[in-house]
């Protein structure tokens, strides 16, 4: 899951390093994260993840966007102890996606 080795988080904004590039954060769909960043804790899961365009979109219980960050963004709030893992349960997406396959075969 989260196995990342602290670094400066005063990262600035700009073009993505190669050593950024490498550092991958694998967290399963409906992972729940305690971002305590703001002046009152959130809590939010994991709905989408794209890795292509480099975001990562959180929801509340009701499935409504609480937050969009950045790759960027979530690794320096990770480095800085801002964000913990709440709860990982979300093998259930993996199963669905499995029973789909064998279906369509």
């Amino acid at each position: 899951h989260l196995t990342e080795k602290a670094r400066d988080s005063d990262a600035g904004e700009g073009p993505i390093t190669e050593q950024e590039q490498e550092r991958q954060i694998k967290l399963p769909m409906g992972t729940w994260l305690g971002f305590h960043d703001g002046d009152t804790p959130l809590m939010a899961r994991l709905a989408v993840h794209d890795p292509e365009e480099g975001y990562y979109i959180f929801v509340n219980r009701n499935g409504v966007k609480m937050r969009q960050v950045s790759s960027r963004e979530l690794h320096q709030l990770i480095d800085r102890g801002l964000v913990e893992i709440l709860e990982t349960n979300s093998n259930f997406r993996n199963e669905v996606a499995e029973v789909r396959k064998k279906l369509d075969q």
